[in-house]
């Protein structure tokens, strides 16, 4: 389970247009690895720190259905403390 992560760590110092990050793993890279482990990533549709792309690029490279990508009405800080109690649903 992940909540506004950085699944893809290229992409995103490209949108940011930073350096790369070095002797870092890339989730990204590792996604068609673990297409057979349950995932659920939670992304904010208004979230511009880590857009929903990032999150999209990561579910594509997967080729899985058991990862899965909810979006939820909130930001990068704001709008997951009142979404908690729903997303808990998920693991019941």
């Amino acid at each position: 389970v992940t909540i506004a992560a950085d699944l893809d760590t290229a992409s995103m110092s490209s949108y940011h247009k930073t350096k790369p990050l070095k002797d870092s793993l890339n989730p990204i890279d590792f996604a068609p690895t673990l297409n057979h482990t349950p995932q659920y990533h939670f992304v904010g549709k208004k979230d511009r720190i880590v857009p929903c792309e990032i999150a999209k690029k990561y579910i594509q490279q997967s080729q899985s259905p058991l990862v899965q990508m909810q979006l939820i009405q909130a930001d990068h800080q704001n709008g997951w403390l009142e979404k908690w109690p729903s997303l808990l649903l998920y693991f019941s």
